[in-house]
């Protein structure tokens, strides 16, 4: 392809089509290779990125336990008893679709941290695959390929390729819509959107940060002028057929867990503080240099400006300007904000990078796909030894108590209470074990019942609630307490508990390398243990009363006779 040919297909945008037989084998090739980057490690370490990982392992966990038990005539008191047993599920926060598709990985898998990862695997290979057909409607294999390679191996973005959290899923399936949202405009076919509608839905009711694709779709429609669009009936039908599937969740959850509504809704309150606002603004820029890094954002800024002077590839320009101001004032309003909720912005600054190479050398094409070929593999190399964060020991004691008589019912205080519950359900098929964990002894429920409303509780108080409770086992981890925490670790170094094992946490992450679990058994048992625990749930106003004898002892839930 010569150089006056490809600024001419650039000039007029490449046709949004189907790829010939030679280019899908270079794009198995190429999903090949990240494939053997996104997999390498996949099964070392348990749950550990942060406390969402965890939240969202046991949540699949969560909807598979739901299907096999089918309460499905008492599911809302089904799913209060579950956190009851397993306090690290986040019922209501995130969106369920994920949690489905992690459901059927554990289902044929089994339950595992590395059948957690393994579930984000597809959405990968979706958001490459998404990515590269998007690329290709507007330029040459040569910026698809190396754009898909140095997107797919950012650091920002790859570490979420090997954990389980919501991010790649959320990416892929936007990117998804977007393909199909361009092949809309190019055919005007009802299946195109139908695919559009059936992808935004699905990346909504994954995480509420997929809410750009609104603006995005209206203002590129107002752009292109595509006003027949708006005629079609099959239009009409996929919006109302999206709205029935994802309004219904967010009314729920609005009413059942408002706090996770505050990633859905912005904070206008900062509109009215000036310096507030400004810093609003201001957060995902700054956050640039880190996410994508400075050479990589000196070549994007360069090849934005390369686009507008020379007026190339405009389709592609249009559409990468208007995908980076709807991100931007999309995620820049929401309440709720992390680095990590900008990965869909990413993208158009790196079609920009390798855009802006190709016409710096577009005299010599040779050159120019050497350069890619060049900067693509400084992204991809540093990939194959990539360790990701790990942690090894929590499972070592959920092990060892599922082992142990007299551990139906276990306490746990620390930071590592998701990693250590996800292995408690791990190694109790039959759901026979409860855990409660710190804010059960610090909230003064239990207090009140023994007749002690002392608040804070001492230590004195916190053994007696401990034995009332008739908990088997108390599990502490040194990764750094609270006040309430270290409490809670001083009442257990007593004459009434006796240290039982001592493991240590291996861990590559500085925070918790080192961390001792210690696991203690009260000596004596409680002669009147008390036979209700209030819960605290964070979604509800109150706190679940629950029977500790209901959901400990015996294998849960009670099967019908």
């Amino acid at each position: 392809m010569s150089a006056t040919a490809t600024h001419a297909e650039m000039e007029r945008g490449f046709e949004c089509s189907g790829l010939r037989a030679r280019e899908w084998v270079l794009v198995c090739a190429l999903l090949v290779l990240l494939c053997g980057s996104w997999l390498r490690g996949i099964g070392r370490g348990e749950v550990h990125l942060m406390a969402d990982e965890t939240r969202h392992a046991l949540n699949g966990v969560f909807v598979l336990d739901l299907v096999r038990d089918h309460p499905w005539s008492w599911p809302l008191q089904y799913s209060f008893q579950y956190y009851g047993k397993y306090p690290a599920i986040a019922i209501g926060h995130w969106p369920p679709a994920f949690y489905g598709v992690e459901a059927a990985f554990y289902w044929v898998f089994g339950l595992a941290p590395w059948v957690s990862r393994l579930a984000v695997l597809p959405f990968a290979i979706l958001a490459a695959v998404s990515w590269y057909r998007i690329v290709r409607c507007h330029a040459p294999p040569e910026l698809a390929w190396s754009s898909t390679i140095i997107y797919a191996c950012l650091p920002s973005i790859f570490l979420y390729q090997q954990a389980t959290m919501l991010e790649i899923p959320t990416l892929a399936l936007c990117l998804a819509a977007i393909y199909c949202w361009l092949r809309t405009l190019h055919t005007e076919r009802p299946a195109w959107i139908y695919g559009t509608a059936f992808f935004s839905a699905w990346a909504l009711l994954t995480k509420q940060t997929a809410l750009f694709l609104g603006p995005l779709f209206l203002l590129h429609l107002v752009v292109e002028r595509k006003w027949l669009l708006l005629r079609s009936k099959h239009l009409y039908i996929a919006l109302t057929a999206a709205g029935a599937a994802v309004v219904p969740w967010y009314l729920t959850a609005l009413r059942l867990h408002p706090t996770a509504m505050s990633q859905a809704i912005g904070d206008l309150r900062s509109v009215r503080h000036p310096h507030s606002f400004l810093t609003e603004l201001n957060y995902y820029p700054a956050s640039l240099p880190e996410e994508l890094g400075i050479p990589l954002l000196i070549l994007s800024v360069v090849g934005i400006l390369l686009a507008l002077v020379s007026f190339r590839n405009r389709p592609a320009v249009r559409l990468m300007l208007i995908w980076i101001a709807s991100c931007y004032l999309s995620l820049s309003f929401l309440a709720d904000k992390s680095p990590r909720y900008i990965q869909p912005w990413l993208l158009p600054f790196v079609f920009f990078a390798v855009s802006g190479v190709w016409q710096l050398l577009s005299r010599r094409r040779a050159l120019a796909v050497t350069a890619l070929a060049g900067i693509a593999a400084a992204f991809y190399v540093p990939s194959l030894t990539y360790e990701r964060p790990y942690l090894q020991g929590c499972a070592e004691a959920a092990h060892f108590l599922a082992g142990q008589p007299d551990s139906d019912l276990l306490f746990y205080n620390g930071v590592l209470n998701g990693d250590f519950i996800y292995q408690v359900r791990k190694y109790d098929p039959d759901k026979r074990r409860m855990v409660l964990r710190e804010r059960v002894v610090n909230g003064g429920a239990i207090t009140r019942a023994l007749g002690r409303p002392a608040d804070p509780p001492t230590p004195a108080d916190i053994q007696e609630m401990l034995l009332a409770l008739g908990v088997g086992y108390a599990v502490v981890d040194t990764g750094g307490f609270s006040k309430e925490s270290a409490q809670i670790a001083r009442a257990l170094q007593s004459d009434r508990f006796v240290l039982v094992k001592e493991l240590t946490v291996r861990s590559n992450d500085y925070r918790v390398a080192g961390t001792k679990l210690l696991i203690y058994r009260p000596k004596l048992a409680s002669l009147s243990p008390l036979r209700q625990v209030e819960v605290p749930m964070p979604s509800l106003p109150h706190s679940l009363r629950l029977s500790i004898s209901e959901l400990s002892g015996h294998p849960w839930p009670p099967r019908p006779r």
